[in-house]
C-alpha cells in the first residue's frame, strides 16, 4: 500500500462513519428520542453502531499496520536507515547496507509464514535477474531463525539475497507488517510500500 492509497482508505472509512452518523442522528430526530421505543427500530440502531465500531477498528488496523510503519521509515527519507546487519546467503558473510551504497536497493522485510511475501518473491527474483546489470539489488531479510530461512531456501531458491537479521534496531523491530519494501538509492531512503507487489510495479519503482 502506498501513501496515496492509504490516504484514500482513510478518507473512505471516515466518509462511511460520517454517512452512518448522519442517518443515525436523522433517525433520532425523526423519533424524537435517543433510545428507540419501538423494538423494530433496535435492529437499525444496532446495525449503525456495528458499522461505526467496525470502521473504528479498521482505522486502528490501518494506522497500526500501515500508517505507523510508513511514518517511521519515511522520517529517514534522504537519509540512511539506522544501522543493522544481516547474513548474505550468497557470500556467507555478515553485511550492512553500507556495502550497497552505489546501488539501488529494494530492502524487502518478509517472513516464511506470510503468503503475500511468498507470492511476490518470484517477481522480485525476475527483477533481480533483469535489472542487476543496472545496479539493482534485492535484499530480502526476515527476523525468523536462520534454520527456518535455510529450510525455506532449499525448496525456494532465488537469485537475490534471501536472509535474516543478525542484528536489528528499534525501527526494524517496530515494523510488524509483512511484506514491507523500502527503496534505497545511494544509501538513502527513497520510498516505502507495504503489501505484496508484482514485477511491473517493482520495475517502475526502481526506475522512477
Amino acid at each position: 500500500m502506498t501513501k496515496t492509497i492509504l490516504n484514500l482508505f482513510f478518507l473512505g472509512v471516515f466518509g462511511m462513519i460520517a454517512y452512518t452518523l448522519f442517518f443515525l442522528v436523522k433517525s433520532m430526530v425523526r423519533r424524537k428520542h435517543l433510545i428507540p421505543v419501538d423494538r423494530k427500530e433496535w435492529g437499525s440502531l444496532t446495525s449503525d453502531l456495528v458499522t461505526i465500531g467496525a470502521c473504528i477498528f479498521l482505522l486502528f488496523i490501518l494506522n497500526k499496520n500501515y500508517q505507523e510503519p510508513m511514518e517511521a521509515v519515511m522520517q529517514f527519507r534522504n537519509k540512511p536507515l539506522p544501522a543493522f546487519t544481516f547474513y548474505n546467503t550468497k557470500t556467507g558473510k555478515e553485511e550492512t547496507l553500507d556495502n550497497y551504497k552505489n546501488k539501488t536497493v529494494i530492502l524487502n522485510i518478509w517472513a516464511t509464514w506470510c503468503p503475500p511475501c511468498r507470492r511476490e518473491m518470484p517477481d522480485l527474483d525476475k527483477l533481480q535477474l533483469s535489472a542487476q546489470k543496472q545496479g539493482v539489488e534485492i535484499i530480502a531479510i526476515s527476523d525468523e531463525e536462520p534454520t527456518v530461512i535455510k529450510d525455506f531456501l532449499v525448496k525456494n531458491p532465488y537469485s537475490f539475497n534471501t536472509s535474516w537479521f543478525t542484528s536489528s534496531n528499534e525501527l526494524i523491530n517496530s515494523i510488524q507488517t509483512r511484506p514491507v519494501s523500502i527503496l534505497i538509492k545511494n544509501g538513502e531512503v527513497n520510498d516505502i510500500v507495504i503489501g505484496s507487489r508484482g514485477y511491473g510495479f517493482f520495475k517502475n519503482w526502481v526506475e522512477k
